[in-house]
């Protein structure tokens, strides 16, 4: 949309504006007199069903800020793509990556429920004002997640300009996705999407990488962007200790400890079982959600074995930024996930987070884990038992604390955004 068009929109809209008030009252006056025709039709400016005025008053005002923050700043509005829980006390990639942006000066677009504005040059919008948003002629950047809403990405062609920037985020197999149907479509529509001129693909391990370009990505274009961690997140000076740790170090036993997702579908609680069962002189914590997917009752199933064992506590999951006030207090931490196709492509987050934090890591032979000198590799319960002693030890080794510190120095957040804007500085500049 031109310039002079979104000028002739914001009038009109002030103009509309100014007659509020009086239309709210006559909506009042029909539900009062009981005029159902007329009551249903203002009906549709007040409910939530539709954008309201104040929905109308934010979309316009924020479009005008984008406008004018982009051409203040030289940079481009950057949007992700996709139905992402800003809020979740979770944070996720999307969280550290686009807080970076916003931190380097460039708009940023999460779609959402409803409209706010967490920071500065951050906002969260209803998914609905997406379409109206991509009509305008400001330069964007659009972040696409693997597990974006595929049916509505035709909808995005339409609006989205030739010019774009598309940046294609493969993080996770596609076989994670909920069904065939879904799964085919997702690939359906990452092939049609790479053959844009205007496409790059971000890829967090290998495996998916060479997904990508079986898919027909162009290899020029298929960048890799490992996770990372935010090392001021997990190197304070200060940590409190929760209550239920100060009843696990009462114990006064080595704790073994694991954060993130819990389900049978990649974590491997047979291992785990056996480890707890083969050292009653460790303690073990398990931390997080149990996932709700296809394999809830079996995920259920194996936490019921495991809370026969009095060495073994688990803890629900807590906010990001209280995790640390558990971690800090483990002798090791571990990744004990079971090799499937979905782990094979996997870059968990929690590697470098641990790393940050200066803890031992074991973990099951994951490729994407192996690449690290820091990290213990196990190949079966036995070996993982003795990883877990090798690593024990190695906790208070200088030099191995100092191999840790390197490798979470090397994989930041910043670093994987400074990648992605080498790739938009360079595509305005043409």
């Amino acid at each position: 949309m031109k310039l002079r068009d979104y000028r002739y929109r914001l009038l009109s809209h002030i103009l509309w504006g100014n007659k509020k008030q009086h239309y709210k009252r006559k909506w009042k006056e029909a539900k009062l007199r009981k005029n159902q025709k007329l009551y249903t039709k203002l009906s549709r400016m007040f409910t939530s069903t539709t954008p309201t005025f104040e929905d109308n008053e934010n979309k316009l005002a924020l479009i005008d800020k984008l406008w004018y923050n982009s051409v203040k700043s030289n940079k481009p509005v950057v949007i992700y793509v996709s139905h992402f829980d800003y809020y979740s006390p979770l944070q996720q990639r999307p969280n550290h990556m686009f807080n970076i942006f916003a931190n380097k000066g460039y708009p940023c677009i999460f779609c959402s429920a409803y409209y706010s504005e967490p920071r500065e040059n951050l906002y969260v919008i209803p998914t609905t004002w997406l379409k109206e948003i991509l009509k305008y002629e400001f330069p964007k950047v659009l972040d696409i997640p693997y597990g974006f809403p595929y049916n509505d990405i035709p909808n995005i062609f339409k609006y989205m300009h030739n010019k774009t920037l598309v940046l294609y985020e493969l993080i996770d197999d596609f076989d994670l996705l909920d069904n065939e149907n879904t799964i085919k479509q997702a690939k359906e529509m990452f092939s049609k999407l790479v053959k844009r001129e205007n496409t790059f693909v971000f890829t967090s391990a290998d495996k998916l990488r060479q997904i990508a370009l079986d898919l027909g990505a162009n290899p020029k274009k298929t960048i890799m962007n490992k996770n990372a961690v935010n090392l001021q997140d997990f190197q304070r000076d200060e940590w409190q200790i929760p209550e239920i740790m100060q009843k696990i170090l009462h114990k006064n036993k080595p704790i073994i400890g694991y954060y993130g997702a819990l389900t049978a579908t990649w974590f491997d609680f047979d291992l785990l079982i056996e480890t707890v069962k083969q050292n009653p002189q460790m303690e073990f914590v398990l931390m997080g959600l149990k996932y709700p997917d296809k394999n809830i009752k079996k995920t259920e199933e194996y936490f019921k074995k495991l809370e026969k064992f009095d060495n073994f506590t688990y803890i629900p999951p807590v906010p990001y930024n209280e995790i640390p006030n558990y971690a800090r207090h483990w002798s090791v931490a571990t990744i004990p996930f079971q090799i499937n196709d979905i782990t094979l492509g996997t870059s968990p987050v929690k590697l470098f987070e641990y790393m940050a934090m200066g803890l031992p890591i074991v973990t099951t032979p994951m490729p994407e884990c192996k690449l690290y000198k820091s990290v213990f590799i196990a190949d079966n319960a036995e070996d993982f038992s003795a990883k877990l002693k090798e690593a024990i030890k190695a906790k208070n080794d200088a030099k191995y604390q100092k191999i840790l510190a390197q490798e979470a120095a090397e994989n930041t957040w910043e670093m994987r955004v400074n990648d992605m804007i080498d790739i938009i500085k360079k595509h305005y500049k043409k």
